[in-house]
């Protein structure tokens, strides 16, 4: 699935821009702690022998910067330049702005790549993954992430979905599209994951569902809104997550071949 029509590029980048658009933000201390500890990218990572990562959508760099604790050699990218200032304030070093395409890293230069919910917004995944596999070593990794349109997630609210996100993400993948890019591109499947994303999921999806057919005022809108962001209904949001075995999106690590 994709989304028709496809915003140019030029004005993409203006939804990127936003104050309000998430990965610029260097989010609750509390939250974040919790949130980077039931990230399952960096659980995979943890247990791998350290090499040279690429992040691309690194977003304020939380992930790389536990992953640099860890003794990787980190790089990120981003198209936002608040974001890379706020990794900046991690004390991160190797962080820039930009395009992956439009950077030129040598040949088989990383031992892996991440990329968390970046390939749904990108004009041309091919490029991308095209790209990638020129800038992994051989044998290299790559670690992506996406929202599943096949999640129970998505059956509950549909249109009210946050993972939706238009008009940012322009393509919607499940298990069987993605690892059939994955295969065009040259890479080869060995492992798949169900994953959950409880800060900015269902508690996102719940304020369109509620903005959208049950809130009538824009004072009852605030008042659910204060409700949403405070960490204490986050924590019931990731009860209900588990409880209801809820997953949201889904992680693929892929060879290089």
């Amino acid at each position: 699935m994709y989304l028709t029509p496809v915003p140019s590029q030029e004005k993409i980048e203006d939804y990127y821009t936003l104050k309000k658009y998430y990965p610029h933000i260097l989010g609750n201390y509390f939250i974040e702690k919790f949130e980077l500890a039931i990230t399952k990218e960096l659980k995979i990572l943890s247990n791998m022998l350290p090499g040279k990562i690429l992040d691309v959508g690194c977003g304020s760099g939380k992930i790389i910067a536990v992953l640099e604790k860890l003794g990787w050699d980190v790089y990120g990218i981003d198209l936002s330049s608040r974001a890379i200032e706020n990794a900046k304030k991690r004390g991160l070093k190797k962080v820039y702005v930009g395009e992956l395409t439009n950077f030129h890293f040598p040949k088989k230069y990383f031992d892996v790549v991440l990329m968390r919910h970046v390939i749904e917004h990108i004009h041309n995944p091919n490029d991308y993954l095209s790209h990638i596999n020129k800038i992994l070593k051989d044998d290299g990794l790559l670690i992506i992430s996406v929202p599943n349109i096949n999640s129970r997630e998505f059956k509950i609210f549909r249109e009210y979905w946050y993972q939706l996100d238009v008009p940012r993400h322009l393509h919607f993948f499940n298990i069987h599209t993605l690892s059939k890019l994955l295969s065009n591109n040259k890479f080869n499947v060995i492992n798949k994951y169900e994953d959950y994303r409880p800060f900015f999921s269902l508690s996102r999806s719940l304020v369109n569902l509620v903005n959208g057919y049950l809130c009538s005022s824009e004072k009852r809108k605030h008042k659910f809104k204060i409700l949403i962001d405070n960490p204490i209904f986050h924590l019931i949001m990731l009860l209900l997550f588990f409880y209801l075995h809820l997953d949201t999106s889904i992680i693929v690590i892929a060879k290089k071949v």
